[in-house]
Protein backbone atom coordinates (compact mmCIF):
# COMPACT_ATOMS: atom_id res chain seq x y z
CA UNK A 1 0.00 0.00 0.00
CA UNK A 2 1.31 3.42 -0.94
CA UNK A 3 0.88 6.04 1.80
CA UNK A 4 0.28 9.58 0.49
CA UNK A 5 3.06 12.07 1.15
CA UNK A 6 2.46 15.35 2.92
CA UNK A 7 1.50 17.82 0.23
CA UNK A 8 3.88 20.76 0.38
CA UNK A 9 3.83 23.40 -2.29
CA UNK A 10 0.20 22.77 -3.13
CA UNK A 11 -2.83 24.85 -2.27
CA UNK A 12 -2.91 22.92 1.01
CA UNK A 13 0.33 24.57 2.12
CA UNK A 14 -1.73 27.71 2.82
CA UNK A 15 -4.00 25.85 5.22
CA UNK A 16 -3.53 26.12 8.98
CA UNK A 17 -1.40 23.29 10.40
CA UNK A 18 -4.19 21.35 12.09
CA UNK A 19 -6.36 21.51 8.97
CA UNK A 20 -3.45 20.28 6.82
CA UNK A 21 -2.81 17.43 9.27
CA UNK A 22 -6.46 16.36 9.15
CA UNK A 23 -6.44 16.43 5.34
CA UNK A 24 -3.35 14.23 5.36
CA UNK A 25 -4.97 11.84 7.85
CA UNK A 26 -8.03 11.58 5.62
CA UNK A 27 -5.82 10.71 2.66
CA UNK A 28 -4.03 7.96 4.59
CA UNK A 29 -7.25 6.46 5.94
CA UNK A 30 -8.81 6.61 2.45
CA UNK A 31 -5.90 4.50 1.17
CA UNK A 32 -6.32 2.06 4.05
CA UNK A 33 -10.05 1.73 3.29
CA UNK A 34 -9.31 1.28 -0.40
CA UNK A 35 -6.85 -1.54 0.27
CA UNK A 36 -8.25 -3.16 3.42
CA UNK A 37 -11.98 -2.57 3.30
CA UNK A 38 -14.78 -0.73 5.02
CA UNK A 39 -13.77 -1.69 8.58
CA UNK A 40 -11.80 1.57 8.79
CA UNK A 41 -14.66 3.80 7.67
CA UNK A 42 -15.46 4.99 11.26
CA UNK A 43 -11.90 6.35 11.53
CA UNK A 44 -12.32 8.26 8.26
CA UNK A 45 -15.64 9.65 9.47
CA UNK A 46 -14.07 10.90 12.72
CA UNK A 47 -11.32 12.79 10.89
CA UNK A 48 -13.83 14.18 8.40
CA UNK A 49 -16.16 15.41 11.14
CA UNK A 50 -13.30 17.02 13.05
CA UNK A 51 -12.13 18.81 9.91
CA UNK A 52 -15.64 20.15 9.29
CA UNK A 53 -15.93 21.30 12.93
CA UNK A 54 -12.58 23.07 12.68
CA UNK A 55 -13.50 24.83 9.43
CA UNK A 56 -16.92 25.82 10.75
CA UNK A 57 -15.50 27.33 13.95
CA UNK A 58 -12.84 29.25 12.03
CA UNK A 59 -15.39 30.54 9.51
CA UNK A 60 -17.82 31.69 12.22
CA UNK A 61 -15.11 33.45 14.20
CA UNK A 62 -13.67 35.16 11.13
CA UNK A 63 -17.15 36.37 10.18
CA UNK A 64 -17.65 37.89 13.63
CA UNK A 65 -14.16 39.38 13.71
CA UNK A 66 -14.66 40.96 10.28
CA UNK A 67 -17.34 43.18 11.81
CA UNK A 68 -14.89 44.69 14.29
CA UNK A 69 -13.46 47.86 12.67
CA UNK A 70 -10.18 47.75 14.57
CA UNK A 71 -9.56 44.11 13.69
CA UNK A 72 -7.01 43.86 10.87
CA UNK A 73 -7.56 41.33 8.07
CA UNK A 74 -4.05 40.05 8.62
CA UNK A 75 -5.06 39.06 12.12
CA UNK A 76 -7.95 36.79 11.11
CA UNK A 77 -8.11 33.56 12.98
CA UNK A 78 -6.36 30.81 11.03
CA UNK A 79 -6.21 28.00 13.54
CA UNK A 80 -8.85 27.36 16.18
CA UNK A 81 -7.97 24.81 18.81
Amino acid sequence: MRIPRVRTGSSMSNLPTKERELEDCLAVVACVINHHGEDYWPVYKLFEEELERLRSRRKRLNKTLSHIPSFQKSRTLNDVH
